[in-house]
């Protein structure tokens, strides 16, 4: 299994994710965090369906079906 590292800043928009999540509906940030954790080991156990970008970090991935884009702005 390959090492995870969390950047900084992405630990943090997690952390945002997960507490919007949680003030919609109870448990939800829970619900947020554990897809989070599944899609994360699913890249560390196959990391070559996750091509490596030009700056040495593995493509983001979206993380059905919450949609973080819409509230980390």
């Amino acid at each position: 299994m390959m090492r995870i590292r969390y950047h900084s800043s992405a630990r943090n928009e997690v952390i945002k994710a997960a507490t919007y999540f949680e003030g919609q509906t109870n448990g939800l940030g829970n619900r947020f965090l554990d897809e989070i954790d599944r899609v994360v080991l699913d890249i560390a156990d196959l990391p070559i369906l996750w091509p490596i970008t030009k700056y040495g970090t593995r493509k983001r991935i979206l993380v059905a079906p919450f949609p973080i884009r819409y509230i980390t702005k």
